[in-house]
């Protein structure tokens, strides 16, 4: 499996994610604001390396990326748990759509892990 399509499904939604919190937050508050900067920084940093081969440099973009989406879904998946996002069950589905793309960039990135330099 590529590791292309992983890295651009993943850099459109940091992107967008990145864009969106400029927006959600009311006045200026430094942890949104440092959020979204994050956001788009990941989105920038798994479009740029959506197309190179296998190396020690896309193993840690895809490490990075692993890492990220599932921590970003055990946020959201603790927020709707503890009542403070949506008092709906919709609200789980960011949560789980971050972690199935966590599985899918560890699947990914162990079928193409470099060994070389």
């Amino acid at each position: 499996m590529k590791s292309s399509l992983v890295l651009t499904v993943a850099s459109v939604l940091y992107i967008l994610g990145g864009i969106a919190g400029f927006f959600m937050a009311g006045g200026y508050d430094y942890i949104a604001y440092g959020g979204a900067v994050a956001y788009l920084s990941l989105g920038i940093l798994f479009w740029l390396v959506r197309d190179i081969p296998a190396s020690k440099a896309l193993n840690a973009v895809m490490l990075t990326g692993t890492i990220a989406t599932f921590g970003g879904s055990l946020v959201a998946l603790y927020g709707q748990y503890s009542g403070t996002y949506m008092d709906t069950a919709v609200g789980y589905i960011p949560g789980l759509v971050y972690l199935g793309l966590a599985v899918w960039f560890f699947i990914v990135g162990r079928a193409n892990m470099s060994t070389g330099g």
